[in-house]
């Protein structure tokens, strides 16, 4: 299980829980959830994903990854249906690599209501940035998740992470530190 303490301007500090669950033919259950320590709300997460790999064909020059499935969140309280793909490309040479990644999602809860959601990530990793630290940098734009709530930032974003911490920030309002247990 994957234990971290969050702490943001959105809201105090919280414990994040997280298990995932994997199957032979790729199907994964994800549970996450936060307890705010500060009034001892919870919110939680639960998503069920069947995931189709491109491993061959012209469907690799289009997509990676298709994951259909579906999620419950108890901050809104609803079940949605969800399908969501991704595509990366590796960028640059030697030991100068960076991935682009887009990424979309469309999902449509009970009432019918339909959200499509997509973004753009650069990311690279710096391999022994000191001699016991890599670092990985992380650029985006779009939607990005905010913890295990229905709430996403928009526009770009960017992420510093360091083994155990990382620092998200949207640039303007939002900054948010995680710190893995």
């Amino acid at each position: 299980m994957q234990t971290s303490m969050i702490f943001g301007n959105q809201r105090k500090l919280g414990l994040l829980f997280r298990e995932r669950f994997t199957s032979e033919e790729n199907v994964s259950l994800t549970v996450d959830a936060v307890v705010n320590t500060d009034n001892c709300s919870f919110q939680g997460r639960g998503c069920v994903f069947k995931r189709f790999e491109a491993n061959n064909g012209m469907m690799t020059h289009v997509l990676d990854k298709v994951d259909i499935g579906g999620a419950y969140s108890t901050d809104n309280d609803d079940f949605l249906a969800t399908a969501r793909a991704r595509k990366t490309w590796s960028v640059g040479k030697g030991n100068r690599t960076a991935s682009l990644k887009v990424g979309g999602e469309a999902e449509i809860n009970t009432n019918q209501k339909v959200e499509a959601r997509g973004r753009v990530e650069l990311s690279t990793k710096l391999m022994n940035f000191t001699d016991e630290q890599d670092l990985k940098l992380k650029l985006g734009y779009g939607h990005k998740r905010i913890g295990v709530s229905n709430q996403f930032l928009k526009g770009p974003y960017g992420c510093i992470r360091e083994n155990n911490w990382s620092l998200m920030t949207d640039f303007k309002d939002f900054v948010e530190v995680k710190y893995d247990l």
